[in-house]
């Protein structure tokens, strides 16, 4: 599901770039791209680290490092949005694209499973 849910989200990071390079610009879309990967890396550390956390089965370790990872996510993002170039637009959409990937990705899942059974 992780996998899927990734190619759905470099889809619409990569649709919606190239719609905001041509009505807002290169900054725009370059915001995109960025919030795009941004929470593509977040989507790869959140599997990667709660994979470690079921193996150990410790909940004072999941505790740490939700705290931590978001805290880390948010330092980036407060220094994004202070870099001139960004446009909070394109950021925005680059970091909403993992909503619509996860959307898409379970609406698949549930209509290819409900295919099967038919």
């Amino acid at each position: 599901m992780i996998k899927l849910t990734a190619i759905w989200m470099v889809l619409y990071t990569v649709a919606i770039s190239g719609l905001l390079c041509f009505y807002q610009g290169n900054d725009a879309a370059l915001s995109c791209l960025l919030g795009g990967g941004i929470m593509l890396l977040n989507l790869f550390g959140i599997y990667i680290l709660w994979s470690l956390i079921f193996a150990k089965k410790s909940i004072a370790l999941a505790v740490f490092v939700i705290i931590f990872k978001y805290f880390i996510l948010g330092v980036v993002l407060w220094n994004l949005a202070a870099m001139g170039w960004i446009k909070p637009l394109g950021l925005v959409s680059g970091l909403s694209t993992l909503v619509l990937a996860i959307l898409s990705a379970t609406l698949m899942k549930g209509f290819v499973k409900t295919n099967k059974t038919l």
